[in-house]
């Protein structure tokens, strides 16, 4: 199962930086910056999306760069 996954011949896990993406009404990249994951997974409707946060990174910041986003 593991292999399955990891080959990339078909569903396979991937990774990609936010401006890597194109999305928002333009399909431009980078356009996944800001948006909620509700928001990505109405774009990418065969994707599901993970979010990865720092280690180091306290809760008043994530509160933060969560506020700002929307």
């Amino acid at each position: 199962m593991i292999l399955a996954i990891l080959d990339f011949e078909g569903p396979a896990v991937r990774r990609r930086k936010a401006m890597n993406l194109r999305a928002g009404p333009e399909n431009k990249l980078g356009g996944a910056i800001g948006m909620t994951f509700k928001d990505l997974q109405h774009e990418y409707t065969r994707a599901v999306f993970v979010g990865v946060v720092a280690p180091i990174m306290d809760k008043g910041t994530m509160k933060v760069l969560r506020s700002s986003c929307h």
